[in-house]
């Protein structure tokens, strides 16, 4: 046990840092503000609160720390597969549909509302408790586990999937340039969860044990530093990291060209686009693919806007 707690507080403080930098990038650089880094931007505080919870150690599960433990880790944990969701949600509906982006009051009541619900009614059962190295549901609170967390996650994991086939089609059809990285967004998702659904699955077998413990405690607490990797580490964060390294002449360089872009980076499909690891600027190291592939999508989207 005093491994899996070791392992689990290294890989949460790993999260938390790789999240917080992502969010305080985000509050410090107005030209990260757009509406996509704000939906990476809820995901990255949901994931940071989950690491924050897996840090706190609790190995009484009767006191009042390990019961507030097991609704934080459950709330931040759903919130942000919620917010996985709806990121996939407004990449269809953005790049696919050329819609804008609604504002983000109405996903705040979903990604904030349901988590809150499903972590407080396991009050009524008194199934919070220890599992494993830290607080979460009982062991014993199979129905639970099942109701609260794994018929969400593996919904989220279709819906993610579905929405992401059919971004690669699009792009595909636009500019027949295969968007493989599309699929490193519901990967790293089943890479974090996978192991919380085999092990309520192996529940059901009295005589089962679960022999990856050491790995499912790695994953499930660097799921902030993997969503901070997939998400969060755009070109333009990028850019800004490595600003950190560049002489003054070089940041008024940097700073220009940024400037000179902005207005072609802030449109809604680009500003979707960034994400998935297409640097949308045109100067002289920009590969031709990306251009072509700039080109042409926005040919699309002017094709689509007549229709």
């Amino acid at each position: 046990m005093d491994k899996l707690i070791q392992i689990k507080v290294i890989c949460s403080s790993i999260s938390l840092f790789s999240s917080t930098t992502v969010a305080v990038l985000f509050l410090s650089n107005p030209k990260l503000r757009t509406p996509t880094f704000r939906l990476v931007l809820q995901l990255q505080i949901a994931d940071a609160l989950f690491a924050l919870a897996s840090i706190i150690n609790s190995s009484d599960d009767n006191n009042g720390l390990c019961v507030f433990q097991a609704f934080l880790v459950n709330y931040s944990r759903e919130s942000s597969i919620i917010w996985i969701g709806i990121f996939a949600y407004n990449m269809c509906a953005t790049i696919v549909d050329n819609q804008e982006l609604p504002g983000l009051l109405k996903f705040y009541v979903v990604a904030i509302g349901i988590p809150f619900i499903l972590s407080a009614y396991p009050f009524a059962w008194d199934a919070y408790g220890l599992n494993y190295s830290m607080c979460w549901l009982l062991p014993d609170s199979i129905a639970l586990m099942v109701v609260d967390y794994l018929v969400l996650c593996i919904g989220i994991l279709f819906y993610i999937i579905y929405f992401y086939i059919k971004i690669f089609n699009f792009l595909y059809n636009v500019t027949e340039m295969k968007s493989y990285k599309l699929f490193l967004y519901p990967l790293s998702f089943l890479l974090t969860q996978i192991w919380t659904m085999i092990d309520i699955f192996q529940k059901y077998d009295e005589n089962s044990t679960f022999a990856f413990k050491d790995v499912a405690i790695a994953f499930v607490s660097l799921q902030g530093f993997i969503n901070s990797l997939v998400y969060g580490l755009t070109p333009q964060v990028l850019e800004i990291l490595k600003s950190f390294c560049y002489s003054s002449n070089q940041k008024e360089e940097l700073q220009l060209q940024m400037t000179n872009q902005q207005d072609f980076d802030s449109s809604r499909q680009q500003s979707f686009i960034m994400p998935m690891g297409y640097d949308t600027r045109t100067q002289s190291d920009t590969s031709v693919e990306n251009v072509k592939f700039n080109q042409q999508l926005i040919i699309a989207v002017k094709q689509q806007q007549e229709l």
